[in-house]
């Protein structure tokens, strides 16, 4: 059985288990075993640092975020500087801004990206991927050497 509250973040101190991967394993077309995956997973995290900076939580300060889509449902909503406004803002695979400032803003503290739809990102903004097979690890592991 998986963790019922599982940590939010891969990372080499935090990552899955055999049993977790044997599950993971049985919905993709995938085949290669736990080894080849840990070696994967082993040269991601060579590659990137350890810790994850974020701001400690306080009862002093409260941060708010933003999800914003690409739907196009906040085209004419003029919700920009709203969006802006919060301390982190996340967005969803390659919505644009340029051009569309005035309502969805232009500040972006992090991308949701599948390697299908990864795109170029400026130094502010963090990536964060979902891998959901060995090869969107290698992609990353490619992508980041090549």
């Amino acid at each position: 059985m998986t963790k019922a509250s599982p940590e939010p973040f891969l990372t080499p101190k935090n990552n899955i288990s055999e049993e977790d991967f044997k599950w993971w394993r049985g919905i993709q077309t995938d085949r290669r075993d736990f080894n080849v995956y840990k070696k994967t997973a082993e040269k991601v995290f060579q590659m990137f640092p350890r810790s994850i900076d974020m701001p400690k939580p306080s009862p002093n300060r409260c941060r708010t975020c933003a999800a914003v889509g690409n739907s196009g449902n906040l085209n004419g909503s003029h919700y920009g500087p709203l969006i802006d406004l919060h301390d982190t803002v996340i967005r969803i695979n390659g919505g644009p801004t340029k051009g569309y400032e005035r309502d969805v803003g232009n500040k972006t503290t992090h991308r949701v990206m599948y390697p299908m739809t990864a795109t170029n990102l400026d130094n502010s903004t963090h990536l964060v991927m979902f891998p959901f097979k060995i090869q969107d690890l290698e992609w990353l592991i490619d992508a980041f050497t090549a």
